[in-house]
């Protein structure tokens, strides 16, 4: 993994401990997780749960790349 694809990895996983910090941290003092994103023709969610959401897909993008990507080896091999 290059070094920018670390940093984007770190990022997503910070996000997602912190989501799951901050819905823990509101179940813990109020009870339940306080929701006050509330649009029309959606469920409601706060900021912790769309950090995790936007994370997770980051992590699958970054997994699903880097799967499809050649690896060194196969490069090497076609040009021989």
């Amino acid at each position: 993994m290059r070094h920018a694809g670390r940093r984007l990895f770190s990022a997503a996983l910070a996000l997602i401990l912190g989501g799951a910090l901050g819905n823990l941290i509101d179940r813990v003092r109020l009870g339940a997780v306080t929701d006050f994103i509330e649009p029309t023709h959606y469920p409601a969610f706060n900021v912790a749960d769309s950090a995790i959401v936007v994370s997770v897909a980051a992590l699958l993008l970054m997994a699903w790349f880097e799967r499809s990507a050649p690896d060194a080896d196969e490069i090497g091999r076609a040009h021989v």
